[in-house]
């Protein structure tokens, strides 16, 4: 049986006349440009060819321009119609990039590369693999509220913390580009102020100062909760000179590692059995966002009172209600 991977296509499509016309006219920024024929799969591989086209403008601009584009330069925002087309679109994308042909072993035995027989795909030696992030919509019932432990909360607030984020650090060929994904409604939607959304994210960095009590009480002020052994999204530890934590929207947890007041690793491990495994992967930083978007506490409660008490009239008979409801957690219907 012949099988034909992404990877052939993707070459086919690179060499595509048709595909290398329209990537030279965006080149151009005339924008907006309206785009015809991107049916199917085809639109994932147009989005990967755009991306590398990028990171390559992006690399000779500061090779030969001495330009010094920050890290966010190759990020990508797609809104689509419908769920299902974002769902769509995100596994075509992990597919395509998945599936990069692989290169010839290194034959060098370094710190860069312990494994000279292990091959690495073309992604992974131009640069990280993309990380594709999907904003989702609330997906509520008209005039009923969310479950209070939906998984929805934490990975808006996780996308949202990464949209947020403002590119800091210089432009390299390792830097990870990421691509959002979200749909028409979901953009809709309204969402707090970016500086809030930053406000409520917490960046640790291998290396760096590190309070592990102060951390914790954060983390717990940000809605997670502290618990003897993480087991689940939400949930955190604190246990001798190891903080493990379970963001909501990542596929598994990360175990920050700290001699006495310094952090010396950051690193994802199994949840399982609670060790370091094959799939387990080593960051110099992390991003840790709070469990959701909107974190209610007594300065933000004071100040949505006094707006309900300038418009007491909209609410009538249901302004006390609504403020009770406020107080006690920020929990109502309708």
């Amino acid at each position: 049986m012949n099988t034909l991977q992404s990877s052939s296509l993707q070459k086919h499509i690179h060499a595509w006349k048709n595909m290398q016309d329209v990537i030279s006219s965006i080149k151009e920024e005339n924008f907006p440009y309206e785009i015809e024929g991107l049916q199917g799969g085809l639109s994932a591989f147009f989005i990967a060819e755009l991306l590398q086209n990028r990171r390559n403008d992006l690399m000779s601009s500061i090779q030969y321009k001495n330009a010094m584009p920050l890290s966010n330069a190759s990020d990508f925002l797609l809104v689509v119609p419908t769920e299902k087309d974002a769902e769509t679109l995100s596994e075509d994308l992990k597919s395509i990039f998945n599936d990069a042909e692989p290169v010839a072993a290194r034959t060098v035995l370094n710190d860069e590369n312990p494994e000279p027989n292990k091959k690495r795909t073309n992604m992974e030696e131009n640069g990280n693999m993309p990380e594709i992030l999907q904003l989702p919509w609330w997906g509520l019932v008209p005039y009923r509220a969310a479950s209070t432990g939906s998984l929805v909360f934490g990975e808006r607030a996780g996308v949202l913390s990464k949209l947020a984020q403002d590119g800091t650090e210089i432009f390299r060929r390792t830097t990870r580009s990421k691509i959002f994904i979200t749909t028409q409604r979901s953009l809709q939607s309204p969402v707090p102020p970016k500086e809030y959304i930053k406000s409520l994210s917490l960046t640790v960095k291998k290396g760096e100062q590190f309070d592990p009590q102060s951390f914790a009480s954060l983390l717990a002020e940000r809605g997670y909760l502290r618990v003897p052994r993480v087991s689940v999204r939400g949930e955190f530890t604190l246990r001798g000179e190891v903080l493990d934590i379970f963001m909501p929207g990542e596929d598994a947890p990360h175990r920050i590692q700290f001699d006495f007041d310094q952090i010396e690793k950051i690193k994802t491990f199994n949840v399982i059995s609670q060790t370091y495994d094959s799939d387990s992967t080593e960051s110099e930083s992390l991003l840790i966002y709070p469990m959701k978007e909107v974190i209610w506490n007594d300065e933000l409660t004071g100040h949505l009172e006094k707006a309900i008490e300038k418009r007491s009239e909209d609410f009538g008979d249901d302004k006390n209600t609504f403020k009770e409801g406020l107080i006690a957690g920020g929990i109502l219907e309708g």
